[in-house]
C-alpha cells in the first residue's frame, strides 16, 4: 500500500511539474526582450568557463538579472534551498566564488555563525549589483566584503 501511494505521488508531482514547465514555455515564448537588453533567447552562443567574453556577457545583463530569473527561481523554489544550505552548512569565513548579484547575500546565517563573507564574481557589473545586495541586507548579517576576482586563473 505504501509503495503505490509513493508511486502517486511520484506520478502526481511529475504530471503537476510537466504542466508547469510546458505551460511557462507557452507563456514566455512571444516575451520581447527588456529595454536593457536582457529578453529571452537572443542568438548568443553559449559561452565556456575559459571565453574571455564571458564577462562581457554577464556585464551587459547584470542591471537586469535578478529581475529576470527571480520568477525561475521562485517557481523551482531555489530560495528555500539556498537559504537551507547556507543556514545549514556555512560557518567561519566564506569565499563565495562567482557570487554574481548577490543573491545569496540575505540568506547566510545571523548569530555568530559566519564570522565573515567575500563575494567574488569575474564581472565587474555583477560586483557593482552585488554591493548593492550587501548595502541592503539586513544589519546584523555578518560582516562581507565585495571584489571582482576571476578564479579559472587560480592554481
Amino acid at each position: 500500500m505504501a509503495a503505490r501511494k509513493a508511486l502517486l505521488a511520484t506520478a502526481g508531482a511529475t504530471t503537476y511539474c510537466g504542466a508547469t514547465y510546458i505551460g511557462y514555455l507557452y507563456f514566455r515564448a512571444d516575451e520581447a526582450p527588456s529595454a536593457c537588453g536582457c529578453g529571452g533567447s537572443d542568438g548568443a552562443p553559449s559561452l565556456s568557463l575559459s571565453d574571455p567574453r564571458r564577462a562581457e556577457r554577464f556585464d551587459s545583463i547584470a542591471p537586469c538579472y535578478d529581475s529576470r530569473i527571480n520568477f525561475d527561481e521562485n517557481i523551482m523554489g531555489i530560495p528555500l534551498l539556498r537559504r537551507w544550505l547556507l543556514r545549514s552548512h556555512a560557518s567561519g569565513s566564506v569565499l563565495e566564488v562567482g557570487a554574481g548579484t548577490g543573491r545569496n547575500v540575505k540568506h547566510y546565517p545571523r548569530g555568530g555563525a559566519v564570522s565573515k563573507v567575500t563575494l567574488t564574481d569575474a564581472s565587474a557589473s555583477m560586483v557593482l549589483e552585488a554591493r548593492r545586495a550587501v548595502t541592503d541586507a539586513p544589519s546584523d548579517c555578518p560582516p562581507m566584503r565585495v571584489d571582482v576576482a576571476n578564479a579559472s586563473s587560480v592554481e
